[in-house]
This record gives structure tokens, C-alpha cells and sequence, in this order.
């Protein structure tokens, strides 16, 4: 059993759903289970139609209700098959939307009904073209297998019940090829959910954890993970190989191919993860495994963080003093990325800038400064900070025009993160990436 996941890059016209069951068609013999996103910017329009709805703008939802039937249609004539097979899915979107509008509310429930027609039209379109392949293929509602609760925009899935499921609806089948939508599931009670961001990832983990598959292979427009960002650092170069540890640090602290949490599944049965070119599937990717090196793998960054000092010297034998502050930040719903402290001060990162009732309350407990246009870069790999020779390259490629604001060193055995003004963000990677990979 393999399982593959390809994005809305991957099948953005009928060129690239060609190749994706060229390329599934290659695992063969085995059992194939792919799963889909919707086809190109899909998903955007249909944001945009909930938005334009919900403002009461017509025209902005009818141009928009354009396109998306304009783009199935056309790659339906380019794969030579019926406009009927998706005929009536887009006769439900207008219906649907119209209802949206007239009304000028879109709930959060209403919303993951919207979003969800990208899916099932991209996977009705690839089905039908399947078929007249004349392939071995099931087409999958992941709604009858995929439960979740009822946290619309964010569910979370009914773990034993959907593996269950998968199970039954999947593992018995004698077809060769299974096709299925990524990011969509549903209540017990059969009402539409998505699973938010890196959601069709997370479905793909799902399969292949509860199939017990060989493989999971993410598709994507990318040769794999780089060892930095390649709109950023021009000779960034793929990796072969990470550890699901690093590959979770990497995302977690800017890399956009992969989100941590939607492979958990797979990483808790050991299952290999490899990121794969649809544009060049004969490239090898980046292998994702158990496995550690203790070097430097990569290099990642991310801009905008704003920094938040709370200096007070009560925090001396104070073992309320974190508690406090932090249950200020929860109070808040503000989420936390890196913390330093000394024996009279913390220093937190925050993605969002605080506000003035956020900075009042923590004004209480200690003086404030507050240090915006922030950059974390992270250097990532196993051990990093143990080895003191990547250390002293690290240190020294900033030089003395770069200035530091904050370091965190062995918080996590898998990297090093290091602070500095955006404004040094491009050639502070530069000059790492040089001193590192070059």
C-alpha cells in the first residue's frame, strides 16, 4: 500500500492530472491510494466567493463563480470527457452561493460547505478520467470515513473511528487505485468539516497510518525541502534526507512544504514521508524518516515576529512569577514562540503585535519593552547545539554588522535560533548558508 497526496499545484489543469496517474499508475501492482486537493486556485475563488457573499458584492461573486466553472469546464474538454461529470456539483455551488448571498451570512459551518466543493470537483474530474483509462479506481466520499468533531475551519478527527472506517471502505477493496479528497470530513451526524490548514496533508497521514502503508509521498511543485528559502538564499539546494524531528522544526519555524501536526499519524507508526516534484518526478526528493545525522541540515527563517522584554526583580525566588505572566498570555489567546530568561527578565516572540490591553497587564508584573520587525532564523539539525565547531561558523558569519537581538540554544536538540532585525534577514541567511552548504 502506498499513499499518495498531491496539492493544488500538482493538478492545476489537465496536463498535470494526466501525469499524477502516470505517476500512480507506476506504483502498480501495489494498492494506491491518492489523495487530493482541489485543482489550482480553487480554493482562493471559493474564499473569495464566501467574502463577496458575505459583503453582499454580486459582482465580485458571479466573476468569481465564473472562473471556477469556466476552469472545470475547460479541463474537462482538454481530458476529453463529459461537462457532465461535474455539471451537477456546479449547479450546487451556484445554488449554494446564492443562498450565501441573498443572505449576507456565511457561518463557520456554511463556510466549510463551501470550501469543500474544490475537492470533490477536482477528485470528480480525475475519477471520471480514470475511468476512461480504464483503470482499476474507487472514487471515495472522505466525508463517509473521515470523522471529526464539530470545530468548522479546524476539526479535529475521530482517530479510532476513521481508521476504522478507512479500514472498511478501503483496506477490503480489491481496486487497485483509490481516489479521495484531502481536507474534508464530517460529524457523526454527517455535517461537512474541514481540517484547516495543511488539512489534506493530515488525510493523506490518516490513510497511511490506518492502512498501514509502506509510504507516503507528497506531491508538490517543489524538488523537496531546500536547505534554505530558495526566494531568499538563490543556491539553496534540496535535501535528501531528514529526521520527522527536523522536518517538524523546519515547519514549524517557516518552511511551507510540510505542516508538523498533518504527519503526526504517519511518524507514530514509522511511516517513511517523501516529498516529491510533480513537474520532475524522476528527481529523488527529500526522504523523511526516523533516521539522524548530527549536522546541520537547513536553514530557515521567519519575519515580522515582534519581541515582548518583561524585566522585574521579583522574578528573583518567585515561583509564581511565569505562571503569572504567561496565564496572561493565554488569557488573551496569544500563542508563544521562543522564550529566553535570566534571573530579572523573560523574553517572548510573539507572531502578532501585542496590543495596548495586552502590554497594561504585563506592565503590572514588570517593566515593558516591546522590540518589533523581528526575523527568527533557525538553524536545523540533529544535536546542532553540541557541536561547537557549527557553532563558532554560525557566530561568525554575522560579523559585526548584523546585530542579535535574542539566542535560544538547547531548548530543542534540533536547532539553534538566533534573533535579528528583518532588515538583516536576507544576508544574514545569505552569509550563513555560504558558511554552512557553500
Amino acid at each position: 500500500m502506498i499513499v499518495l497526496k498531491f496539492g493544488g499545484t500538482s493538478i492545476r489543469n489537465s496536463t498535470m492530472i494526466q501525469r499524477t496517474l502516470e505517476i500512480a499508475s507506476k506504483k502498480l501492482p501495489k494498492k494506491v491510494v491518492i489523495v487530493y486537493s482541489a485543482s489550482g486556485k480553487t480554493t482562493d475563488h471559493l474564499v473569495t466567493i464566501g467574502e463577496a457573499a458575505r459583503n453582499g458584492n454580486k459582482e465580485a461573486y458571479e466573476s468569481t463563480l465564473e472562473q471556477i466553472i469556466t476552469h472545470h469546464k475547460n479541463i474537462c474538454n482538454d481530458l476529453s470527457i463529459s461537462q457532465e461529470t461535474a455539471d451537477d456539483l456546479l449547479e450546487e455551488l451556484r445554488h449554494f452561493t446564492q443562498g450565501l448571498l441573498l443572505l449576507k451570512e456565511v457561518t463557520k459551518r456554511s463556510f466549510d460547505s463551501l470550501l469543500s466543493f474544490g475537492e470533490f470537483l477536482s477528485t470528480r474530474l480525475v475519477y471520471a478520467y480514470a475511468m476512461s483509462k480504464n483503470l482499476s479506481v474507487e472514487y471515495h466520499d472522505s466525508r463517509t470515513f473521515l470523522k471529526t468533531d464539530n470545530t468548522f475551519g479546524n476539526a479535529q478527527p475521530n482517530m479510532p473511528r476513521t481508521k476504522e472506517l478507512l479500514k472498511q471502505r478501503i483496506g477490503s477493496s480489491s481496486a487497485s487505485i483509490h481516489i479521495v479528497q484531502g481536507f474534508i470530513g464530517s460529524t457523526e451526524g454527517g455535517v461537512c468539516t474541514t481540517l484547516g490548514r495543511g488539512g489534506s496533508d493530515y488525510t493523506a497521514s490518516l490513510c497511511a497510518a490506518a492502512l498501514d502503508a509502506e509510504v507516503l509521498e507528497v506531491w508538490t511543485d517543489v524538488p523537496g525541502i531546500m536547505t534554505s528559502d530558495p526566494r531568499i538564499v538563490s543556491d539553496a539546494q534540496p535535501l535528501s534526507a531528514l529526521s520527522y524531528q527536523e522536518a517538524a522544526e523546519l515547519a514549524y519555524f517557516g518552511a511551507k512544504v510540510l505542516h508538523p501536526a498533518t504527519i503526526q499519524p504517519a511518524v507514530e507508526k514509522a511511516i517513511p514521508v517523501v516529498i516529491k516534484n510533480t513537474n520532475e518526478p524522476e528527481l529523488p526528493g527529500t526522504n523523511i524518516g526516523p533516521n539522524h545525522t548530527p549536522t546541520i541540515k537547513a536553514l530557515t527563517s521567519k519575519s515580522s515576529l515582534t519581541l515582548v522584554q518583561v524585566h522585574s526583580s521579583r522574578m528573583l525566588n518567585n515561583h509564581g512569577f511565569l505562571s503569572g505572566m504567561f496565564t496572561i498570555f493565554n488569557e488573551h489567546k496569544i500563542s508563544v514562540d521562543i522564550v529566553a530568561t535570566s534571573e530579572v527578565s523573560i523574553t517572548v516572540s510573539l507572531e502578532i503585535a501585542p496590543d495596548d490591553k495586552l502590554l497594561n497587564e504585563l506592565s503590572r508584573i514588570g517593566k515593558i519593552i516591546v522590540l518589533q520587525n523581528q526575523t527568527c532564523l533557525c538553524a536545523v539539525g540533529y544535536r546542532v547545539w553540541r557541536n561547537a565547531n557549527l557553532l563558532s561558523k554560525v557566530f561568525s558569519a554575522f560579523g559585526k554588522d548584523i546585530p542579535i537581538t535574542l539566542i535560544s540554544l538547547g531548548g530543542s536538540e534540533n536547532n539553534l535560533t538566533i534573533v535579528i532585525p528583518d532588515s538583516k534577514q536576507q544576508i544574514a541567511l545569505e552569509r550563513l548558508h555560504t558558511v554552512l552548504f557553500g
